[in-house]
């Protein structure tokens, strides 16, 4: 069952995953005063480097969270059916 919980906490992470670029390319680009947007990629230079591009991806990334947040949202459901059933299996051994 171990094994099975750190699986299921691995894909909801990648579920997450999306979401969480875009929150940190906002984070990074308001920290660096550049413009992060849907309608493009703007020059945000840091440290030297243009990282407009970078920021728009993670910005859009977003999207995808369409599809992965409710894939995460049946796994969640699954896991839980999961613990719930070894809950039980377990009570039920012990007395």
């Amino acid at each position: 069952m171990k094994a099975l919980r750190w699986l299921f906490a691995v894909v909801i992470f990648l579920c997450a995953l999306p979401v969480l670029a875009m929150l940190a390319a906002t984070t990074v680009g308001d920290a660096a005063g550049c413009r992060v947007d849907e309608s493009g990629a703007h020059p945000c230079v840091i440290f030297g480097a243009d990282v407009g591009g970078t920021l728009y991806a993670g910005f859009t990334s977003a999207w995808y969270s369409f599809v992965t947040l409710p894939v995460g949202a049946v796994v969640a459901f699954i896991w839980l059916a999961a613990e719930a059933t070894s809950f039980i299996v377990r009570r039920r051994r012990a007395g």
